[in-house]
């Protein structure tokens, strides 16, 4: 793979960041999302009101993931660089980059099914809303083990110059530490740890689009100084 490539599926990932933004917010008006105790009547008249602009927002997120897929793939390409002959962290990085992908877009298709329908009872709205949220927001081991991989792989290189600086390392551990608080939202139906609670949402949004955007700059970083260090990688 050559250095272009890799500057290109680099920045798949702000522009997955910006889809992911204009579907949510402006859009679907998802920031944060629908509260879970939202009666079944209540939540069934936002779902009808507001269905194509829902849609609309939705449509725009899932298509827009499907950047995230090239942006996980290049820091595997450099991960595996780190680690040299094996490199398991790079294989598990790509395989929890890739569930993290599927975690926003299945959900999502399945918030899709409800608005497909509108006539649908609002109860059984409300249950394929409790089916998407949950795990949208409530999956965090997937994303942690991807943040983690990254983190071991960091702390691994021992290189006279690092590709990454050692406290991106830390910086990933403190984002995949941010999703647990998202773990006891299956137990609640408001406060701060419910699926739009400040400590489940927000915490956990503003830590993986940070993420994001530090890894960004980071790996453009570490693209440049590739050919330095192995030439043959990026030939």
């Amino acid at each position: 793979m050559n250095v272009r490539t890799l500057r290109w599926c680099t920045l798949a990932g702000p522009v997955f960041t910006l889809l992911f933004a204009i579907g949510f917010w402006p859009i679907a008006r998802f920031m944060p999302p629908p509260a879970p105790w939202l009666t079944p009547a209540q939540l069934g008249l936002l779902f009808t009101e507001h269905a194509t602009r829902i849609r609309l927002g939705l449509q725009i997120v899932v298509i827009g993931s499907a950047l995230y897929f090239p942006f996980v793939g290049a820091i595997s390409v450099v991960i595996r660089h780190i680690e040299g002959r094996y490199h398991p962290l790079a294989y598990t990085q790509l395989a929890a980059g890739t569930g993290s992908a599927l975690v926003f877009i299945f959900p999502l298709m399945n918030l899709q099914s409800a608005l497909y329908r509108a006539e649908r009872p609002p109860v059984i709205m409300q249950a394929i809303s409790d089916c998407s949220w949950i795990p949208f927001v409530g999956l965090l081991a997937v994303p942690m083990v991807q943040n983690f991989c990254l983190a071991a792989a960091i702390f691994a290189d021992q290189s006279a110059e690092p590709l990454f600086p050692r406290w991106s390392a830390y910086f990933n551990v403190w984002v995949g530490l941010s999703f647990i608080p998202a773990s006891l939202l299956p137990f609640v139906h408001s406060g701060p740890v419910a699926w739009n609670g400040v400590l489940s949402w927000y915490l956990g949004a503003v830590a993986f689009f940070a993420w994001i955007v530090v890894m960004t700059v980071l790996m453009l970083r570490a693209i440049q100084a590739l050919p330095q260090r192995d030439a043959e990688l990026v030939a």
